[in-house]
């Protein structure tokens, strides 16, 4: 049965055995700085090895990524590499997906560190729930060995950063989407795969058709991984402001999908320009720039010092900085996107792929050997 955002599909929901393969898809380009702490992550799971299927998709890496990933084929013997001349998340997990063994899918990045019970802890979730999608809590930590990488990683941790009641921020377990997870195989054969139009978004997007369907995406409190963002300002704000321009995008895929939190900043940004306009233009229409201004501001205070007091004061500075500049810049990403998204419908040149070819009613999985998995190189 195809499926569409218009046509509402049975989610596969057969029963997870309790000797389940699982297939580790982990996209991954340029990676050497964290591809063998990845690795060696995988190797101290407390799942069967027999029972993990690894498969690398490389973007085409022009570092050391491959030839470090090489020396752990002896601990990890299922461990195989597809190339992705797409170089992109989505590509790469439609590519794979076709390919796997396992009666689970598992998504992972080389950015993150998990605990030993992950993939255990998360199969046991989507068995013993009953869910479409189980993730776990992510907990953010520092790029990088510097003072501005700590206060992008508490900021980025912090409810005015990103919003109360994300994977973030949230302790509980309940319902949510959360990245990392896992889910049946046959899910993405039924609903579609990521759509590659969404570089940034692919996976809310994958979400919000799940629970358009009628399924369940479960944030685990007691599993929790460890991100590590992004190093610099610099490198912080082209982050937000491509996850504020492509959030239309998603909407423009997806009509309908909308999470308030994800245009606070937009809100933020637009008062901010008609208010400096208003006040540019007569200085006596003041007011409506600081009814706009002042409010942020004194939020900003008392999170930053909140922030400082429970870790150290010379973070109070540098995070009332950033909290600005991660809103601003994904204010300004979300009229980018307006434009060239919602007027232009850049992301739909080319011809990127919806996700939808995966949707096959007698696709199987491959043998292990099967085509287009060679060994890590």
């Amino acid at each position: 049965m195809r499926s569409d955002a218009h046509t509402r599909v049975t989610l596969p929901r057969e029963p997870i055995s309790p000797t389940a393969r699982v297939s580790l898809i982990v996209p991954v380009r340029n990676e050497e700085r964290y591809i063998e702490q990845f690795l060696a992550g995988l190797c101290a799971q407390d799942y069967p090895a027999e029972r993990l299927e690894v498969i690398l998709a490389d973007g085409q890496s022009s570092d050391r990524t491959l030839a470090l990933a090489a020396g752990f084929r002896h601990r990890l013997t299922q461990l195989r590499v597809v190339d992705n001349p797409a170089r992109a998340k989505a590509p790469a997990l439609n590519m794979c997906i076709p390919l796997t063994t396992g009666e689970v899918i598992l998504v992972m990045d080389c950015h993150t560190q998990y605990p030993s019970n992950y993939v255990s802890g998360l199969v046991n979730h989507l068995r013993e729930t009953n869910a479409d999608y189980v993730g776990g809590r992510v907990e953010t930590q520092p790029g990088a060995d510097t003072l501005v990488a700590e206060a992008i990683a508490l900021a980025l941790s912090h409810p005015f950063g990103v919003g109360a009641g994300t994977y973030r921020t949230s302790q509980g377990t309940g319902e949510g989407m959360a990245p990392f997870g896992c889910y049946r195989r046959q899910l993405p054969l039924v609903i579609g795969g990521y759509n590659e139009r969404l570089p940034r978004t692919h996976d809310d997007e994958f979400f919000a058709r799940i629970m358009r369907h009628g399924g369940v995406c479960l944030v685990c409190g007691d599993i929790c991984s460890r991100y590590f963002t992004r190093p610099t300002l610099r490198s912080l704000c082209a982050q937000m402001f491509g996850n504020g321009s492509n959030h239309i995008a998603t909407l423009m895929e997806l009509p309908g999908h909308f999470y308030a939190r994800h245009y606070v900043p937009f809100a933020f940004v637009t008062a901010l320009m008609i208010g400096a306009l208003r006040w540019l233009c007569d200085p006596t229409h003041w007011m409506v720039l600081a009814m706009t201004a002042l409010p942020y501001l004194v939020i900003d205070l008392v999170s930053s010092f909140g922030i400082a007091r429970r870790s150290r004061g010379s973070l109070f500075p540098v995070v009332l900085g950033l909290f600005p500049a991660m809103h601003i810049s994904y204010g300004l990403g979300t009229w980018w996107g307006v434009f060239a998204y919602g007027l232009l419908r850049w992301h739909r040149r080319g011809r990127l792929k919806t996700g939808q070819e995966l949707i096959s009613a007698g696709c199987r999985p491959p043998a292990v050997d099967g085509a287009g998995c060679g060994p890590a190189r």
